[in-house]
């Protein structure tokens, strides 16, 4: 079959457009040390167009040995911050129930590690180690760029990050990834000192109760998620998050992006740290 390439596009991964039978698709390509990004890749399609909870692109084919899946192209453009409610066809992942000890032990191979200790700490004070909390499926990076608008319908992409996480994780990414990376980048251009800056501490006190405002809202029919029970998924969300990021650097070779990503870090670690101690 005849393979057309019309583009290439991002250097840290070999991705192309191409044109088959006058189809377009998109083909990913991945190295040795992203087989597990292409094993999350291929089952966060399976998953998501089985349960049809939001539009994804169709799974073309896909050899885990060779390492590469292609998908369907979609055109379009992004969406909106706001578009969050037209994105899913549905609501209801499939949730079930762990206590907050056994979801630390999963996530976290190092019990010695600073951030698991500090939050695990924090929970056993507050004697709600064993506390029951819902998990389920989980996109892991569902932000706007990665969502496509087109032909009125939206559509959900790249499931590299796709895993088992808290239920709420996505929705609460929705929200936190954008505002929170866009501070870090302004962090880095006024080099401030945001432990000591008392205007930085008011605005992260409005933007964590407008996401917990927003987050809680989506899932208001449900009554699953209140204010009070917030607390505990946005602690493991930033936990989780840090977790993720830590790992994305590794494939980075930009020392730019390096740099705003080193503070997006820093960010999200001081909001743990806050989140922990209110």
């Amino acid at each position: 079959m005849k393979m057309h390439i019309i583009k290439k596009f991002i250097p840290n991964k070999e991705i192309y457009l191409i044109k088959k039978l006058k189809k377009k698709n998109v083909i990913k390509f991945y190295t040795k040390k992203q087989n597990k990004i292409i094993l999350n890749e291929i089952s966060g399609y399976k998953y998501f167009n089985k349960i049809n909870i939001f539009k994804v692109p169709k799974l073309i084919s896909f050899n885990k040995k060779a390492r590469y899946l292609e998908i369907e192209y979609i055109p379009g453009y992004r969406t909106s911050f706001f578009d969050i409610k037209k994105i899913f066809l549905r609501e209801g992942l499939s949730k079930k129930k762990t206590t907050i000890k056994n979801y630390l032990d999963l996530k976290c191979k190092n019990k010695k590690e600073e951030n698991f200790l500090f939050i695990k700490d924090f929970f056993n004070t507050k004697n709600i180690l064993k506390k029951k909390i819902y998990i389920s499926k989980s996109h892991g990076d569902f932000a706007r760029y990665n969502i496509i608008k087109y032909d009125g319908n939206f559509y959900v992409i790249d499931f590299e990050k796709f895993g088992e996480r808290i239920f709420s994780f996505d929705i609460i990414n929705w929200y936190s990834h954008t505002i929170f990376y866009k501070i870090s980048k302004f962090i880095i251009f006024k080099n401030l000192k945001f432990s000591k800056n008392i205007f930085f501490s008011i605005i992260l006190n409005i933007i964590y109760f407008y996401i917990q405002n927003r987050v809680t809202y989506f899932y208001k029919r449900k009554k699953i998620l209140s204010n009070q029970k917030f607390k505990i998924y946005f602690i493991l969300y930033l936990f989780e998050k840090i977790k993720m990021i830590s790992e994305d650097i590794k494939f980075i070779t930009s020392t730019k992006e390096k740099k705003e990503i080193k503070k997006f870090i820093l960010l999200l670690n001081e909001i743990l740290r806050r989140s922990v101690e209110k």
